[in-house]
C-alpha cells in the first residue's frame, strides 16, 4: 500500500500533462504509474 501523500507528490507534476506541454493526458500518465505499481522493474 502507497500512501496518500506519496502518491500526490509524485503525480503532481502531470496536472498539465508531461511538463506542463498538455500533450500526454493523465489518464495515460496515471496508467504507467500504476503499471509501474503492479509490475515494478527490478533489475535498476
Amino acid at each position: 500500500r502507497v500512501d496518500r501523500e506519496v502518491l500526490l507528490s509524485v503525480t503532481s507534476s502531470f496536472g498539465g500533462g508531461m511538463g506542463r506541454m498538455r500533450e500526454v493526458c493523465g489518464t495515460v500518465s496515471g496508467m504507467a504509474i500504476l503499471n509501474g505499481l503492479h509490475v515494478p522493474c527490478t533489475d535498476l
